[in-house]
């Protein structure tokens, strides 16, 4: 009977024990994923599909201007609902705080405007500019920041950088539109965040 009992201890030891072996492993893989409580905050992933972004420039491109109201042409250009969504969402964004690792993760919303000067009606204008950037701290010190978002519009058209988290990775895709022409890809960055300085690095650039 002691045998038993002794037996039973023993596995109920090693079974505890596996089990916060493998809690510890699943912190481990988790670790350096940046993470934020509202998952719309890591945006949408389509945009890091190569495949999907090629077929942007085909798609939206418009057949007579001003197309974009056609919801034929809306339902053939899917990126074009992505940016609207980006663009209701984020207007009405203040701060976002998150996690990497050790460090403490911050999105902040910054609105702009930029002034020029319009040869087409000879008079000065302004554009309004949204951004989101995001900010790396450790122990309360700013690290790095980059900015993920941004919404320019003018007369002409729009300029939107959206973004997209995924582990470590940051996938920024630049869009133009055009009011005569529609939308276009500029180019697709992935940067990464250095776990263990917490700074933004540029890994890999693509043009379309």
């Amino acid at each position: 009977m002691k045998i038993k009992n002794i037996i039973f201890c023993i596995s109920i030891f090693l079974l505890l024990g596996c089990s916060q072996n493998f809690k510890n492993k699943k912190d481990i893989i988790s670790y350096d994923k940046i993470n934020f409580k509202n998952q719309f905050y890591s945006g949408d992933s389509i945009i890091s599909n190569n495949l999907f972004i090629e077929t942007i420039n085909k798609n939206c491109f418009y057949s007579e201007p001003y197309l974009n109201q056609s919801q034929k042409w809306k339902k053939k250009c899917p990126i074009s609902k992505i940016i609207d969504n980006y663009y209701k969402k984020i207007k009405n964004v203040e701060n976002i705080n998150g996690k990497f690792g050790e460090f403490n993760l911050n999105i902040k919303k910054i609105e702009q405007k930029e002034k020029y000067f319009d040869d087409f009606t000879n008079s000065n204008s302004e554009i309004n500019i949204l951004k989101l950037y995001l900010y790396t701290f450790k122990n309360n010190r700013k690290v790095d920041s980059i900015d993920i978002y941004m919404h320019k519009n003018s007369m002409w058209g729009d300029t939107d950088n959206i973004y997209y988290f995924n582990k470590d990775n940051i996938f920024i895709l630049e869009l133009d539109t055009d009011v005569e022409t529609g939308i276009s890809v500029s180019n697709l960055k992935v940067y990464n965040i250095n776990k263990n300085t917490g700074n933004f690095k540029l890994k890999e650039y693509f043009t379309f």
